[in-house]
């Protein structure tokens, strides 16, 4: 009997994302490495391909580390399985030309890009020669408090393609896994550690500060999520508009 099919789906995106990924170190809650799924590449390539057709394509729980943050403490990321890292990659390659538009010109966080980087450290440099001062903005545990409600709202604004919709979903509602297999499941969290769900934090934040737009109040430049807003000190006098 032939199977049904729900969504059409090229070979050629999944076998893609795996070459963007083959570098990637992630090892999650199945233990599975990069070089263990490349063993059997046509095998997994093949089975993962018939879950996301058939839509019963269900990520697995992330599993949950800790790692020393740069001002002490700890931060708490969620590493993905190889196969979902490899969904991960296929659904922002479909999501990123789609979305690229809506960010500030001068938001460099989303690309994750070390030219990217090297651009956003140019730019600060050169409104440090035009500005009196600067202002750099961190939201504290912004991950920890995303609506994914607000967040797929916003997406399906943009994006009309269904089956990037579903998985899209899925992924950021997957749960966190501990050490000692303890399931953690919220409605307001994008874990860091997962590309997919570091984009999605990148689209929110950009809308949250899209009346930062230089033509309108100040001049603003944002890498990997963190403003910096730069403006003379007689800009700084005038009214802002309502956004």
């Amino acid at each position: 009997m032939k199977r049904a099919v729900g969504y059409q789906i090229s070979p050629r995106l999944i076998r893609e994302a795996f070459k963007q990924s083959k570098k990637a170190k992630v090892v999650g809650v199945d233990g599975q490495t990069i070089g263990d799924y490349q063993r059997n590449l046509t095998k997994h390539l093949r089975e993962q391909r018939d879950q996301l057709t058939s839509g019963t394509y269900r990520p697995s729980p992330v599993r949950r580390v800790f790692i020393p943050k740069r001002k002490g403490g700890l931060r708490a990321i969620g590493i993905p399985t190889v196969k979902d890292f490899i969904v991960q990659t296929m659904l922002k390659n479909e999501l990123y030309p789609r979305l690229d538009g809506l960010f500030h010109p001068n938001s460099y966080g989303h690309k994750q890009k070390v030219q990217a980087r090297d651009e956003a450290i140019r730019v600060a440099g050169k409104r440090c020669l035009r500005y009196d001062w600067t202002v750099v903005l961190d939201i504290q545990n912004f991950g920890d408090s995303v609506d994914h409600r607000l967040l797929m709202n916003m997406l399906k604004r943009h994006i009309r393609n269904k089956w990037v919709l579903l998985y899209t979903q899925r992924t950021i509602k997957a749960p966190e896994q501990t050490k000692s297999g303890t399931l953690i499941q919220k409605e307001e969290r994008t874990r860091a550690g997962q590309q997919i769900k570091f984009f999605a934090r990148q689209l929110l934040f950009a809308r949250h500060f899209r009346c930062m737009d230089a033509k309108r109040i100040i001049p603003m430049c944002r890498s990997n999520g963190t403003p910096t807003i730069s403006s003379a000190i007689a800009e700084a006098k005038r009214k802002p508009r309502r956004c």
